[in-house]
């Protein structure tokens, strides 16, 4: 029998065959079009929010000034492809973001012909021209398919992207350099280079950002120029600046030769010599901003006065004069130290500036001041000699102008001051006084029964409350202690005159603008009348850690051979025994235990086993210094020209962190101590100790305790262990100030 052939079986073969190819094709043509398209879109998409989070950047940085906290912005510098079944997806998408020319010193913005209303500032501009380095900042993504996508780049105010393809700019934001007649300059600081897929959190730090704006106007005859290096072209710039009535877009200018860096030029911008307006002036705001590593906070470049400057009073009479230290931005430097010196009367040798970046000084005068101007010169380079220029920006010369005077007269106060007669008031029963009434009085400390002399001022009318601030003329004759006291209901305060050695003091009460002197004659001073201890105690206790500490300071004047120094609790056993050195020296006393409770801190001069001088302060074991405390600097001493603290805590993890700058003279020296001292017992103290003159971004880290209140500060040590100057503040741990 025969079979008839068949072939349906194999058509079936065929027929999947050719499907699965047709299968493998489209697959095939989706990955290689449909796919990168698809991931083009997804990188599109990543390039737009990135231009939204750059313009962020830009709003943060431009809105610095005033800050005085780092401000945060999240970039998203890459992305990863949606996941797919089937189809591949090239790696993921990597972006970088970095500054450009940062750390290059000639990329700057200059402000030419113009002149500063304040004088201090003009001549700072004078000295070191009105100069700022800055730089920009970039982001450049390395997308796999979107290959024509731009660097988004921020730089002089302005964000813009680059299309480097089509070899186009485009901003995405307008200008601020120049509103109305307000000029505004963020100069940028440190390096940062990022890359990678993930989001970065770019923080900027507020170097410079709390400024003073400056008035400036054009030089005779000139315009201002403001000049800035960029890379975006002229004509972008003019557009930027055309609805700017201050600006004549058409004159501004761009240099590409200027660097000598391809891309890169130096843009001129002309303004109107009479700005359009309320003012016949331009306001200028400038401030630093600190990104990545590598930034620098500016010193304190110029001085100038608030206060005081022209003020006119009489012999006898005291004036108080205010003046702030300011870095090159126009920045407040608080901590700065000041110096001063008077051609007549009496002043404070120095004073460090507030946390607003003032110092105040008391100009005093007496009953044989010459009439007339008297001048008082200022520095922050150090103490004033023969050298000193009132023409540099860190010098100011001002001037008070002294009137003979009438003992006691109030002028145009609202109350008088004047002293009672020592003899007359009861509290100097076991004094000899002579020839004594309210303006002199001869003292024999020899023939009285202690080297103290109670002195007691009145208000008329009667004034209770009013603060009495107490000083002398001559030191080394008498010193004071205290030197302010309150009035009683009486509208009475006292203050103790401690006689030295022989001679005439003048002793000086003022308040409410007016004043009197008082002339005391020290007669008969021996050394075994005096204590003649001059002493420091500072208070370093550790409150949670139940550990008083007192760091003592002294300086011995009477012969001796040997020095104790005790502290001893009042309200238990808790105590706490040194030797010291002869002369001058510093010891810290631990007593063990005994947080908050009253010690007497005694320093005993002895010789041959008996006491030759003695002298105790009385204080609480609660970080406070007694107010009893002296000035234990020399002219040898090394100060504090400057000092920076600023808090920067993390309330969040409960850390507790103040970073420290500071800058010691030179001079006697042997340490810095840091302090970070919790005030009330609920949080970590620490100190630090260093032995270098000059240093920046020092971070002392106590441990827990954010938002409960800090003592902290700096104490400089001299050769002999003795604390010669100090800065401390408080200031509550939470990341802001102080």
């Amino acid at each position: 029998m025969r079979f008839l052939s068949d072939s349906r079986a194999q058509s079936v073969q065929i027929g999947a065959v050719l499907l699965f190819g047709i299968l493998i094709i489209l697959l095939s043509t989706w990955q290689a079009f449909v796919i990168p398209n698809q991931n083009q879109e997804v990188e599109f998409n990543h390039n737009e929010r990135v231009q939204q989070q750059m313009t962020d950047l830009r709003s943060t940085v431009i809105s610095m000034p005033g800050a005085d906290t780092p401000q945060s912005v999240t970039v998203d510098l890459g992305l990863r492809y949606p996941s797919r079944t089937i189809f591949r997806n090239p790696p993921p998408v990597s972006g970088t973001i970095q500054t450009l020319d940062t750390t290059n010193e000639s990329f700057n913005v200059t402000i030419r012909n113009a002149e500063a209303q304040n004088d201090d500032f003009g001549q700072l501009w004078a000295r070191d021209g009105a100069t700022y380095n800055t730089g920009a900042i970039e982001y450049r993504p390395s997308y796999n398919e979107y290959e024509s996508a731009p660097r988004t780049i921020y730089s002089g105010t302005v964000l813009y992207n680059a299309f480097d393809r089509e070899n186009q700019q485009l901003p995405v934001s307008g200008q601020s350099l120049v509103r109305g007649n307000r000029i505004s300059v963020v100069a940028l600081n440190g390096s940062l280079s990022e890359n990678g897929v993930r989001s970065r959190s770019l923080d900027f730090e507020p170097l410079s950002t709390q400024t003073r704006e400056v008035e400036i106007e054009p030089e005779p005859g000139e315009r201002i120029v403001l000049e800035l290096p960029t890379r975006l072209g002229v004509n972008r710039w003019r557009t930027l600046f055309e609805s700017e009535p201050n600006v004549n877009s058409s004159a501004v200018t761009l240099d590409q030769s200027a660097f000598g860096d391809e891309g890169v030029g130096l843009l001129r911008v002309p303004l109107r010599p009479d700005p359009v307006g309320s003012q016949d002036f331009y306001r200028l705001q400038l401030a630093k901003v600190g990104i990545g590593t590598g930034t620098t906070t500016p010193n304190a470049a110029y001085l100038t006065p608030v206060e005081g400057n022209g003020t006119e009073i009489q012999r006898s009479e005291s004036v108080e004069l205010t003046l702030e230290v300011r870095d090159a931005y126009n920045r407040p430097v608080s901590g700065q130290r000041v110096f001063a010196d008077a051609e007549a009367g009496t002043i404070t040798n120095s004073e460090p500036t507030d946390t607003s970046g003032q110092a105040t000084f008391t100009y005093q005068t007496d009953s044989t001041t010459s009439t007339g101007t008297t001048r008082i010169n200022f520095s922050i380079d150090g103490p004033i000699g023969a050298g000193y220029d009132r023409n540099s920006p860190t010098n100011v010369t001002m001037e008070v102008a002294v009137t003979s005077s009438q003992n006691g007269g109030g002028g145009n106060s609202a109350y008088s001051t004047t002293w009672q007669s020592p003899s007359g008031t009861g509290d100097n029963t076991g004094s000899s006084l002579t020839n004594c009434d309210a303006e002199d009085c001869t003292w024999d400390v020899g023939a009285s029964g202690d080297d103290t002399l109670t002195l007691r001022a009145a208000t008329s009318p009667t004034i209770e409350g009013a603060s009495l601030d107490f000083s002398v003329d001559n030191s080394t004759v008498g010193s004071i202690t205290p030197g302010e006291n309150t009035t009683t209901a009486a509208g009475e305060a006292t203050t103790e005159l401690t006689a030295k050695e022989n001679g005439t003091v003048g002793i000086y009460t003022a308040s409410g603008g007016s004043s009197d002197v008082i002339n005391v004659t020290v007669e008969n001073v021996t050394a075994a009348a005096t204590t003649d201890i001059a002493m420091r105690v500072d208070d370093l206790t550790n409150r949670r850690a139940n550990e008083p500490r007192f760091y003592v300071s002294y300086d011995v004047g009477v012969s001796h051979d040997n020095v104790e120094i005790i502290a001893e609790s009042t309200e238990s056993s808790a105590s706490a025994q040194a030797t010291g050195a002869v002369g001058r020296d510093g010891r810290l006393l631990a007593p063990g235990f005994g947080n908050g409770e009253e010690f007497e801190i005694t320093v005993r001069a002895l010789e041959s086993g008996s006491t030759v001088a003695e002298r105790t302060f009385v204080t609480n074991a609660d970080t406070q210094n007694p107010a009893e405390n002296d000035d234990l600097s020399r002219s040898s001493s090394a100060q504090l020209l400057s000092s920076d603290i600023v808090d920067r805590s993390k309330p969040n993890q409960n850390e507790v962190i103040y970073r420290f700058d500071w800058d010691v003279s030179s001079g006697d020296f042997s340490e810095v101590e840091l302090l970070v001292l919790n005030r009330n017992g609920n949080g970590a103290s620490t100190t630090q100790t260093t032995n270098v003159r000059q240093n920046q971004n020092v971070d002392v880290e106590p441990g827990d305790g954010t938002n409960t209140v800090y003592k902290v500060g700096l104490l400089v040590r001299d050769s002999d262990g003795v604390v010669v100057d100090s800065r401390t503040v408080e200031d509550t741990a939470e990341g802001n100030g102080p």
